[in-house]
């Protein structure tokens, strides 16, 4: 077992720089094919008059969002972020499991890839995961 911090002399990086890779190219994989799918698995055509084709409904308020619809986040001090983001969120349900040694590898990518999911507005997503 390596200390932390300790670099892998078979791999060259340390363990916790490999979980990250492992994350980051799980989420990638998650991001094109379970959370698409799953997004148009539940859109539906946008309400009225829009510039939207399809939305999705926040399972906890209610708001109806475009697919594609953007939006800025409100910052600590109250003014708008530069950065426009997803006016929406995919969550997971009951969360991911932790992915703390390679052990955890199965679990992680099992609750990552299979997991519950649902639509969550911004606020209600940043609620969310603030209660957990």
């Amino acid at each position: 077992m390596l200390k932390r911090g300790e670099i892998n002399p078979r791999l060259g990086v340390t363990d916790s720089h490999l979980r990250s890779q492992i994350r980051s190219a799980l989420r990638r994989v998650w991001r094109n094919s379970s959370r698409r799918t799953f997004i148009e698995s539940i859109r539906k055509p946008y309400p009225g008059i829009s510039k939207f084709k399809f939305s999705v409904e926040c399972a906890k308020c209610g708001r109806v969002m475009g697919q594609s619809e953007k939006e800025n986040e409100v910052l600590a001090n109250g003014k708008k972020s530069k950065r426009w983001k997803s006016a929406y969120e995919v969550n997971h349900k009951q969360g991911n499991s932790q992915f703390l040694c390679m052990a955890d590898l199965g679990a992680y990518a099992e609750s990552l890839l299979y997991g519950d999911l649902e639509i969550l507005c911004r606020k209600c997503h940043k609620e969310f995961t603030k209660n957990q």
